[in-house]
């Protein structure tokens, strides 16, 4: 969504100023502003035209208040932005009420600066990183063999999720496929026969428990990743992995089953 409203800024950005879910999602926490209704239907192009809502209200309270400005939209965003550096290190106070952002997260956020300390990390990158898998869905963690890496997105995970029953940890080699990854089919015995029954894989379990629980973040942490290839292990479900087209459903190419962008729009 930022990308389209970075799009939209080009044809008016005093109309259409940029969007961040989560900083708008702490504003209305901070100011007491009903949240957008939680639905697991719920887009993101929804809670932009909710932002934009909130923008209009904004510059109507300052017009009621005999303030001249913000003038525009744009200058509106600009007062969130600013509320929201000036009060990065603070929690939103907790309203009681959900925040829904498309993956139905809830409002009080996770202790990052316990954790950072634990990992004696600094607690600007464990936001970045936040930050970055509530706009991409998916980061990549790049470094030397043994700096850590595969520890570190487990324990960070586990603290977004708020469980590590939450985490699936998988480990790419170099004969990782589809059938291992997605959903393929596996010898069983039945009745004494041999045969071969459809199985799902890690990221079809992982899609499926983030669909049966829409108020939770899930990841799937993918250690090893560069040792396989990765268009052989996801095929046509990359589509949904992208941000830019996850409102389009795809089909497993073994079941013909969808897969449908709600199940891993919360599956990080």
């Amino acid at each position: 969504m930022r990308v389209i409203a970075a799009l939209l800024m080009a044809l008016c950005a005093e109309r259409y100023p940029p969007f961040q879910t989560r900083t708008f999602q702490n504003t209305y926490a901070r100011l007491g502003y009903p949240p957008p209704p939680s639905s697991p239907d719920a887009d993101e192009a929804g809670l932009y035209e909710y932002a934009l809502r909130f923008l209009d209200q904004l510059i109507a309270e300052a017009r009621s208040r005999g303030l001249v400005r913000p003038v525009d939209r744009l200058e509106a965003q600009s007062l969130v932005w600013m509320l929201e550096h000036q009060c990065a290190g603070d929690r939103p106070p907790d309203s009681g009420e959900r925040i829904s952002d498309g993956s139905d997260r809830d409002a009080e956020p996770p202790d990052l600066r316990a954790l950072a300390d634990e990992l004696l990390f600094d607690v600007a990158f464990l936001r970045e990183v936040e930050t970055l898998l509530d706009d991409k869905r998916q980061v990549i963690f790049q470094g030397p063999p043994g700096t850590g890496k595969t520890f570190v997105a487990r324990k960070l995970a586990a603290c977004l999720a708020g469980s590590p029953d939450r985490v699936r940890l998988v480990q790419f080699h170099p004969s990782y496929a589809y059938e291992d990854f997605v959903q393929g089919y596996r010898p069983v015995l039945a009745g004494g026969q041999p045969g071969f029954a459809l199985r799902s894989g890690p990221l079809l379990d992982m899609a499926a428990r983030a669909r049966d629980e829409p108020d939770a973040w899930h990841f799937l942490v993918i250690d090893e990743i560069n040792r396989a290839i990765s268009p052989r292990c996801s095929a046509s479900c990359t589509t949904c992995w992208s941000t830019a087209t996850r409102i389009w459903a795809c089909n497993t190419p073994t079941s013909r089953s969808p897969c449908p962008p709600t199940c891993t729009s919360s599956a990080r």
